[in-house]
């Protein structure tokens, strides 16, 4: 060991040595230098002073401070921010607002793409607050600008981002639906990238692999966006609007004395010649879209993923007392939105321009494949009694869930009404004739729905059970106290009011409605259309009609000053009332000295009882001509004078 030793050291002392240069440094500078400078490190807002009154956070943070502050790296800073912005404007709302809403949208909406989820709900959160407090006008402005920003999240690669992106595109149809009908064109082909792929000729459906959501569920959520958003834009589409402009600014001539205006209307001349109202539906609109086009895309999608969703099988067809087709609730929803977005995409074809061939080319293209996948063998449809496993506690009463699936079904009728003629109409008819035995559990949209389909129905006179609907409808109209008498109320009026309905009249139940109607205005209220439409009827001088009006008219006139008529005026009111005395064909002498007594004691009022006695002195004229063969016929009830 001390051998090895000391030959190391023998050859390390072998070892040529390089010798380094002495460096001799000058007197003075042998020395270690202390000498050191210093620069000011300035950071900046870090103990900035605020102004007294100014609205800070608890963290003493004015808006600007939290406003710059979304744009930190640090998550904590950010997420401090947004809570610190929810703070200030939920306690000074109106302040806030007017002087910072401009910022406050840009750099709220663009965290709906940070990566953190939690920021994109605490941004989500936050700008349904705003919208909650501000008006649609205010936030118009900023919306184009939004929308980009929604368009971002929902094509975004994460996610967790698209997901987030669809409760901010909830947040906009709750509270500005308008806004995002303008910008249906932009984000309707963007929900339909979400749950498909565009190849050379037709869309297929997409899986969603990168979620622990099914596919299902996935398409479950875009299809309720999508439905939401096609009932915004038919909302807020108005067919005649050049008919409705020039009668609102070119004058009033149904008042007494006609006005017309001096002076040129700049907002109505901006929004209908120039086109320049961002309300407009010409806003935002691109060259590219079209419903009927978006129609042809997604119809065949939702057709396929019906079928892939709800199989045909033995297990699940007659396995009810109706013979229906058993599906699950989830499925159940999935069914309506798939049946909701083809009705909404029919009504909003309907009020475009040349809609009759647009209509005629949508149910040429995917007529059959709607009847044929939806109806065929399957229809109707009910829902298992048995809810979600996670929510077992919950019974089916209390959840509101109809496992009957009324409402799924007659929207199935519609399209089958729609899509099809005549012919295929025996796969819905006994349902529709089953739904009268139902008519008081309807709720408001079922009875609307129904009523749709019974009014096409009889529309084509040359089907043979359209007399039967006008029968049960007459029938039920007496009969039911729900809330299918009132929509079957307008349903029959119109049938009434329209010559090319004559068949329908001579109906023995349609006969036995019309003799109702007097009753209605004996009692002690109804609605402002309930009346219209009575008197309207009054001119078509139907034989039932007139006589029960000739035996209810002394209770009628009895009963104008105690009636209620909702949506319309007291006084005006009873001037309807009072003009059905015209069309009474029997004036005894009894009558007439008891409307006489009533007119000496004001029985009615200045106004009413006054037009109530130039109608009687009409009458009485008319009477006497008609003695002497000199009857001239005036076409109604006089004018009132002071009305």
């Amino acid at each position: 060991m001390g051998k090895s030793r000391r030959k190391f050291i023998k050859k390390e002392k072998a070892k040529v040595k390089l010798k380094s240069s002495k460096t001799v440094l000058p007197k003075g500078q042998n020395l270690t230098d202390t000498n050191f400078k210093v620069k000011k490190i300035v950071i900046k807002d870090q103990v900035k002073p605020h102004e007294k009154g100014e609205l800070l956070s608890t963290t003493k943070l004015n808006v600007q401070d939290l406003l710059s502050r979304l744009g930190h790296h640090n998550v904590n800073m950010r997420k401090e921010a947004l809570e610190g912005l929810t703070e200030l404007i939920s306690s000074h709302s109106e302040q806030i607002l007017h002087s910072y809403l401009s910022v406050l949208l840009k750099n709220v909406t663009k965290s709906i793409l940070d990566f953190v989820g939690l920021i994109r709900k605490d941004a989500i959160r936050l700008l349904s607050n705003i919208f909650s407090k501000t008006q649609c006008q205010q936030l118009e402005p900023f919306f184009p600008s939004m929308s980009s920003y929604l368009i971002c999240g929902l094509t975004h690669i994460d996610y967790g981002i698209r997901v987030d992106s669809l409760y901010l595109l909830d947040i906009f149809l709750k509270h500005v639906p308008k806004l995002c009908a303008n910008s249906a064109p932009k984000i309707l082909p963007v929900c339909l990238d979400l749950i498909s792929h565009k190849g050379s000729d037709n869309r297929t459906l997409s899986l969603n692999l990168d979620s622990s959501w099914t596919s299902k569920k996935w398409r479950q959520k875009v299809l309720s966006r999508i439905r939401i958003l096609l009932t915004a834009l038919n909302d807020s589409r108005v067919t005649g609007t050049c008919d409705e402009m020039r009668q609102q600014n070119g004058g009033d001539l149904q008042n007494k004395k006609a006005h017309f205006p001096y002076f040129l209307n700049i907002e109505a001349y901006i929004c209908s010649t120039l086109q320049l109202d961002c309300m407009s539906q010409n806003y935002l609109r691109t060259d590219y879209f079209s419903i009927k086009s978006f129609g042809d895309a997604v119809i065949p999608l939702l057709l396929d993923m019906f079928v892939e969703t709800i199989p045909q099988t033995e297990e699940n067809v007659g396995a009810s007392p109706d013979n229906s087709t058993i599906i699950a609730a989830d499925d159940s929803e999935i069914l309506k939105n798939i049946v909701d977005i083809i009705q909404l995409l029919w009504n909003n074809i309907a009020k475009e321009e040349n809609a009759s061939e647009k209509l005629s080319n949508l149910t040429k293209d995917h007529g059959r494949a709607v009847i044929s996948k939806l109806i065929v063998g399957k229809f109707p449809y009910a829902a298992s009694s048995q809810l979600n496993n996670k929510k077992k506690s919950v019974s089916t009463a209390e959840s509101g869930f109809d496992i009957s699936c009324k409402l799924q079904n007659l929207n199935l009728c519609m399209l089958v009404i729609l899509f099809g003629d005549y012919s295929v109409w025996h796969y819905v008819i006994p349902y529709l004739k089953n739904i009268f035995r139902m008519a008081d559990i309807l709720n408001n949209q079922e009875c609307i729905t129904f009523t749709s389909c019974i009014s096409n129905i009889c529309q084509n006179r040359q089907f043979e059970d359209s007399k039967y609907f006008v029968n049960q409808a007459s029938k039920s109209a007496l009969t039911s106290k729900g809330l299918l008498a009132n929509n079957l109320f307008v349903f029959l009026s119109d049938i009434a009011l329209d010559r090319r309905f004559e068949d329908y009249h001579n109906e023995t139940n349609f006969k036995s409605w019309l003799e109702s109607l007097p009753k209605k205005l004996t009692k002690s209220k109804i609605s402002a259309q309930v009346l219209e439409k009575i008197c309207q009827i009054s001119i078509r001088n139907y034989k039932s009609y007139t006589e029960s009006l000739d035996a209810l008219i002394e209770s009628m006139l009895d009963n104008i000053p105690r009636i209620q008529v909702d949506g319309m005026e007291k006084e005006r009111a009873s001037i309807k009332i009072a003009s059905l005395l015209y069309y009474v064909k029997e004036w005894d002498q009894e009558f007439i000295d008891e409307l006489n007594i009533a007119i000496e004691k004001n029985y009615w009022g200045p106004t009413v009882t006054s037009y109530i006695q130039d109608i009687q002195k009409l009458k009485l004229n008319q009477k006497a001509l008609k003695s002497t063969e000199k009857e001239i016929c005036p076409a109604g009830p006089p004018i009132p004078r002071n009305i």
